[in-house]
């Protein structure tokens, strides 16, 4: 059996195959630069906090520090995230129970 198919179909697969490797390369490369941010507000953190130690630059060091860490969370969250479908609201409608609904 051989199943033919439309030309418009195939430049349509390519077209959705191209968008999904582009956002897998996109998104590695968000990846990548999300860590070397991460790295460098720690690193600045912590030198800001060794350059001068009082209790102004411990405050903006850690501040600093935090926003690399919640940015570099904000990329992932979404890899760890579960969906889960509540359908423990919803019930079964039975014929005997509604005959008009299902005439």
């Amino acid at each position: 059996m051989h199943i033919r198919v439309s030309q418009d179909f195939k430049k349509k697969t390519k077209a959705a195959v191209s968008a999904i490797v582009i956002f897998i390369f996109v998104y590695i490369l968000i990846f990548l630069f999300t860590i070397a941010l991460a790295l460098a507000c720690i690193g600045g953190g912590i030198w800001i906090i060794i350059a001068k130690p009082m209790f102004l630059t411990l405050m903006v060091g850690a501040g600093l520090a935090g926003t690399g860490i919640f940015v570099f969370f904000f990329i992932i969250k979404f890899l760890f995230k579960k969906h889960i479908n509540d359908r423990s609201y919803l019930s079964e409608i039975k014929r005997s129970d509604e005959p008009e609904l299902l005439k």
